[in-house]
């Protein structure tokens, strides 16, 4: 409630708000947690594939994000209906959202979650 108030109130003034949304959500978060057949999870719950970044001039390990990866074919069985709640979300909040690492959507370095480096994954 205070927030809208926030962004009322810097509409008004000609302010428009931009939020930060990470492409992947925690491994712990509720969005997991209650959307389970939408990543890619063992039978426990237990990430299989982790994001990251393979190795490059900044990292000779890439960086491991650690981050459950999306199951694209689950997304697409539902029209992607988690995805347009979560912008819907967002754009209630702020007036533009910025996807931070939307590389993403259309390829990805995923990760086994066992390893303890982002050396061994491969793009997808």
């Amino acid at each position: 409630k205070q927030w809208l108030s926030v962004k009322a109130y810097a509409k008004k003034i000609g302010i428009s708000i931009l939020g930060d949304m990470p492409i992947y959500v925690g491994g712990h978060s509720a969005d997991v947690w209650a959307n389970r057949q939408l990543f890619t999870l063992n039978e426990d719950g237990e990430a299989e594939l982790v994001s990251g970044v393979p190795p490059d001039a900044f990292s000779s390990t890439g960086q491991l994000w650690g981050s459950p990866l999306y199951d694209w074919a689950a997304h697409d069985a539902e029209g992607y209906d988690w995805w347009c709640r979560r912008m819907g979300r967002a754009l209630l909040i702020y007036d533009e959202v910025r996807i931070d690492h939307f590389r993403a959507l259309a390829g990805f370095w995923a990760v086994d979650a066992e390893e303890e480096t982002a050396m061994n994954g491969v793009w997808k």
